[in-house]
């Protein structure tokens, strides 16, 4: 694992924002590339880092941090990686998905952009390129440091051929969920079950693997933030992140199959 932090002086306000980029490819047989960019702002001090996953085949996840720019973005396209880890890829737009709005109030504001719902991806992670189909996007978030929004955040998206399905779920003070198909809110209420089901359509999911299972952080790392204070303690969070095999459905008829990422994050 290599790592590289860049912290800086930040706000004095007791606001804490954060500013995440995420992006993702899995190609046809499965191979998983990951990718985070995300800055921090709270009390003295922003931390901007990144971070990757990668997972070829069956083989056990790879995890690295290492020091890294915002994406570079135009109408069509949106390039990111960092040379020193070999990480890099390029994702062209093939359904543009929704900005949201997700809570605004006194205390808080969340705002996401579905910046690509399906994205064409070619991409390495340490070897040679590869092909496969994606996601991006990005969320800004400006809250009391001492507000937890949530108890537990339930995520997913599905990419297939020509259509993509994403879902996003709190638990907690606020039970609210979104589920949006080809960039396209079809879903606005309370809860989301699975498998998702909206008007005549179902994706159902199988053949799940584990990505990722327990904190987000090292021990270490949180120690580290909480020093520096650049961590609300609400932020120490533990996640679970699957790659399941997905398949869409119309009226009981299969019209596209795909690779679904999901996630459940537990905020302690």
């Amino acid at each position: 694992m290599t790592t590289g932090w860049l912290i800086q002086p930040g706000r004095r306000d007791g606001m804490f924002s954060m500013d995440k980029w995420y992006m993702d490819a899995v190609t046809e047989r499965g191979d998983v590339l990951i990718g985070y960019r995300v800055t921090f702002r709270w009390l003295r001090f922003s931390l901007s880092c990144a971070a990757s996953l990668a997972a070829p085949g069956s083989r056990r996840p790879t995890v690295r941090f290492f020091c890294a720019d915002v994406p570079e973005r135009n109408d069509t396209s949106l390039t990111w990686g960092c040379r020193p880890v070999h990480v890099r890829g390029t994702w062209k737009t093939v359904v543009e998905g929704p900005n949201l709005e997700l809570l605004c109030d006194e205390a808080t504001r969340i705002v996401w952009h579905n910046l690509q719902a399906l994205s064409a991806v070619r991409f390495s992670a340490g070897g040679p390129d590869v092909h496969g189909r994606g996601y991006v996007e990005r969320m800004q978030v400006r809250l009391d440091s001492s507000r937890r929004p949530m108890d537990d955040l339930i995520w997913g998206r599905f990419c297939g051929r020509e259509h993509s399905v994403v879902w996003i779920q709190w638990k907690g003070p606020m039970n609210r969920a979104w589920l949006m198909h080809n960039g396209k809110v079809v879903a606005q209420h309370e809860n989301i079950t699975e498998p998702q089901r909206w008007s005549d359509c179902e994706l159902r999911c199988s053949d799940s693997a584990i990505l990722t299972d327990g904190p987000v952080l090292t021990k270490w790392q949180r120690g580290m933030l909480r020093v520096v204070g650049c961590m609300p303690s609400w932020l120490d969070t533990a996640q679970t992140k699957w790659r399941s095999r997905g398949a869409l459905y119309t009226k009981g008829r299969r019209v596209d199959e795909g690779w679904v990422i999901h996630e459940h994050v537990r905020f302690r």
